[in-house]
């Protein structure tokens, strides 16, 4: 850029001079600004709007209000036509403090393509800013980072955006006085002057991820049915598979329960049979032992017949199960 003088000017031999190359009125709202991103302290600041045809450079600015001298700024360079904002001092009247967390995922959308799962989550952030009021009138600007692939979602009306950072006005008001208002930032939050309030930001994404359906189990399957939107057929495969997999559960329970009860049974031969071989064949123990051994050996025998009809039924339902997955491939 360049600045042309438009009244010449003459510099003698070893003589300086101070030019000025832009006298204009330039438009300008105070307002407290806050940065949530530095994290700092509230800021005094003005919104610099550079309505003329000039470039403005970079360089340090002294600013004056009524009362005299109010602080100095740093600018950058504003081209025509854009703003900056300047901070030039603390606001010690404003204390602002932000607290975020994120909320349990949402499911919000299941689909069965062939043999996979399609979901949906909503993923959502809440940052609450929480602003401790001044006595006296102000007009807080916060600013807050962006966060990449998520959508502001409240408040409303829609936030001032920048390059990197979201801009949210809040109005202190003090008594029936009139708010300091930034036009170009919409009031999202009032507050009562001395007093404390919140504005509570929400940051929303939808995350797509596809499942394998033969690697989600019964319990993951009936979190997916739970959802309404969920397509009739889709459900009704779903709940098909669903109860062959809990049939599976139930079989591999009792597969344990029978072999657990066998190695009991086990043991306790072991046990009878060293007893037994303490004491004279003809004794009333003995042939009391024996007896137990062989009411053992039945029961070994109803505990082999159970396990393999057992077995067997397993892998007819794996088998059923798994051409039911298979057939879901053959879809679209």
């Amino acid at each position: 850029f360049a600045y042309r003088v438009r009244d010449p000017v003459s510099v003698g031999r070893f003589e300086s001079v101070l030019v000025p190359v832009i006298v204009a009125e330039l438009a300008a709202s105070r307002a407290t600004f806050y940065d949530g991103g530095l994290g700092t302290e509230a800021l005094r600041a003005i919104r610099l709007v550079n309505d003329t045809e000039l470039h403005l450079a970079a360089g340090p600015v002294t600013l004056f209000d009524p009362g005299g001298f109010a602080g100095t700024a740093l600018l950058a360079d504003v081209p025509p036509g854009e703003e900056r904002w300047l901070s030039y001092a603390v606001d010690v009247g404003v204390h602002v403090t932000l607290e975020t967390a994120g909320v349990p995922e949402r499911l919000t959308s299941v689909r069965l393509r062939g043999g996979l799962l399609e979901t949906e989550y909503r993923l959502r952030v809440e940052t609450t800013v929480r602003v401790a009021s001044p006595d006296d009138a102000r007009f807080l600007v916060v600013e807050l980072p962006r966060r990449a692939g998520f959508d502001v979602v409240a408040p409303t009306p829609a936030p001032v955006e920048t390059a990197a950072a979201l801009r949210f006005g809040i109005a202190l008001v003090a008594g029936e006085g009139a708010v300091p208002a930034d036009e170009a930032i919409p009031t999202h939050a009032t507050c009562d002057a001395g007093g404390a309030c919140t504005l509570t930001v929400a940051f929303e994404r939808t995350e797509r991820r596809t499942l394998t359906l033969a690697n989600v189990d019964a319990g993951r399957l009936l979190v997916f049915l739970e959802n309404p939107d969920l397509d009739a057929g889709d459900r009704a495969v779903l709940e098909d598979v669903v109860a062959l997999q809990q049939r599976l559960a139930q079989l591999a329970r009792d597969v344990g329960d029978a072999q657990t009860r066998l190695d009991a049974v086990f043991r306790d031969q072991e046990r009878v049979r060293q007893n037994m071989a303490a004491l004279d064949r003809n004794s009333t123990l003995y042939r009391r032992y024996l007896a137990d051994l062989e009411a053992q050996e039945d029961e070994v025998d109803v505990l082999d017949a159970r396990l393999a009809a057992l077995a067997t039924e397993r892998r007819g339902v794996q088998v059923e199960l798994d051409r039911l997955i298979e057939g879901l491939g053959d879809g679209d």
